[in-house]
């Protein structure tokens, strides 16, 4: 009698948390100066830092706001506003465990691995890695205007361009990771659902 074939073996997506592509090492001084500018920013509104930095995206790659705005109006505001809360809680972690950046690694990386699309018109245009250098762009633009004018220093810019960098190279090991990961099991679960962006994470 024929034996039945045995099951093929679960893949198991794999989990890169470390170590960080880039170490972010601040002196005691840049991070006093990080912390008192993005509490600055946060006192002009909940989301207003966020909301502040993706519209600036929007200017340095329209393809950013085409993902972000896509379908109705409400649609688009809805899910800008997700973005914004999310991008938010990560930033109030980051700087609050500046001192230990390490252990957000996993946080930024999950982020990156949402931004790999089910299909590549889900929203419009797929999502490109080099899309997070534009974000970086826009966010560092706002840095600049973050606190009072003598805190906005060199001290404080270099701090501010060393978390921009390594948030962006965690969010590209993440997204480069679920783009291998998809390929991988493609043939096996074709059609399968996965999240599409950040905003559209389960909470």
């Amino acid at each position: 009698m024929a034996q039945p074939p045995s099951p093929l073996p679960e893949l198991k997506r794999p989990v890169n948390n470390g170590p960080p592509v880039t170490q972010l090492c601040l002196t005691q001084a840049q991070i006093v100066l990080v912390r008192k500018t993005w509490q600055a920013a946060r006192a002009q509104g909940a989301l207003e830092p966020a909301i502040s930095i993706f519209r600036n995206s929007f200017f340095k790659n329209p393809e950013i706001r085409q993902i972000l705005m896509h379908g109705t109006k409400n649609m688009g505001h809805e899910r800008l506003k997700r973005h914004a809360q999310l991008f938010t809680q990560t930033m109030d972690n980051l700087i609050a465990n500046l001192d230990n950046p390490n252990s957000d690694v996993h946080e930024l990386r999950e982020a990156g691995r949402a931004h790999v699309f089910s299909s590549k018109e889900q929203f419009g245009c797929p999502f490109r890695a080099a899309s997070l250098d534009q974000f970086a762009q826009a966010m560092l633009e706002r840095t600049l205007e973050w606190g009072e004018k003598k805190d906005r220093n060199e001290v404080t810019q270099r701090a501010w361009t060393k978390i921009v960098f390594f948030i962006v190279e965690q969010m590209k090991e993440g997204f480069h990771e679920e783009v291998k990961w998809q390929r991988r099991i493609r043939p096996r679960h074709m059609g399968s659902a996965q999240h599409s962006s950040l905003g559209e994470m389960p909470s």
